[in-house]
């Protein structure tokens, strides 16, 4: 499990690099709630207590989100930061 700090994005953006190039298949990690599965293509999220229901994300959007979080980490800490990030059309 990465906690979800600059260098647990930077070490999951690794493992991603791997799994686009081959090197690793899937990657397996969890929450305290959950676990995911990243794949070349996808990234599947089982819940563990069946609270929501299982869900998957393409492994770009996984990416722009995990983007999106370690830019909100560099963002000052003020109450009028704003970011946005498109993840997808939806």
């Amino acid at each position: 499990m990465f906690i979800i700090s600059d260098k647990g994005i930077n070490e999951l953006l690794k493992i991603i690099d791997k799994l686009e190039k081959g090197i690793l298949t899937c990657y397996e990690a969890g929450t305290e709630t959950m676990d995911y599965y990243m794949y070349k293509n996808k990234v599947d999220f089982i819940d563990w207590f069946g609270d929501y229901d299982d869900w998957s994300c393409t492994i770009e959007e996984f990416t722009k989100a995990l983007l999106g979080k370690k830019k909100f980490l560099e963002m000052p800490r003020d109450i009028n930061s704003y970011l946005e990030v498109e993840i997808n059309d939806l």
